[in-house]
């Protein structure tokens, strides 16, 4: 059963009584895809605010003499930005840090050495599935690491 709940950082979906075949707790990969997600949009959003702290920089260096209301409205609105941004940032670090725990809570669950290390490294360390299977080592490929893994979570 799917409930809605409203939490400080909007809509949040949890999942409730989710069981797999064999009557254990499961998660889905959407469920522990989250870390890695929120990791790439906290970097998108740094690359973000360095850009536009770049044009506020060459913005600044143009003005001579009295500034013109525009550009100084322009340059309010790109310092306003980037404050939201930082704003959305530490919210995101937070639900990163959440996602992270849910993540290694349920990995702590997991009886099987082999898939603990598959779902650390590609949950938790956020490699590929290539450098996952090297990491792993043997004659694991990417594509037999990544089909385990989706065995796995299926149940």
């Amino acid at each position: 059963m799917i409930r809605m709940f409203i939490c400080a950082f909007g809509v949040t979906w949890k999942r409730h009584n989710r069981r797999n075949r064999k009557g254990k707790s499961s998660v889905t990969k959407i469920e522990l895809s989250r870390p890695y997600y929120l990791h790439r949009s906290i970097e998108r959003d740094i690359l973000r605010i360095a850009d536009l702290e770049d044009a506020l920089i060459n913005m600044g260096a143009r003005i001579t003499g009295t500034p013109h209301a525009r550009r100084v409205d322009r340059m309010q609105a790109i310092v306003d930005e980037i404050d939201d941004l930082r704003l959305d940032i530490e919210r995101k670090r937070v639900r990163l840090v959440i996602a992270r725990r849910k993540t290694i809570s349920y990995m702590a669950s997991v009886k099987d050495g082999f898939m603990r290390n598959i779902l650390k490294l590609r949950h938790i360390d956020f490699l590929s599935w290539d450098a996952v299977a090297r990491t792993i080592g043997g004659k694991n490929t990417k594509d037999s690491v990544r089909m385990a893994h989706d065995r796995f979570l299926r149940g």
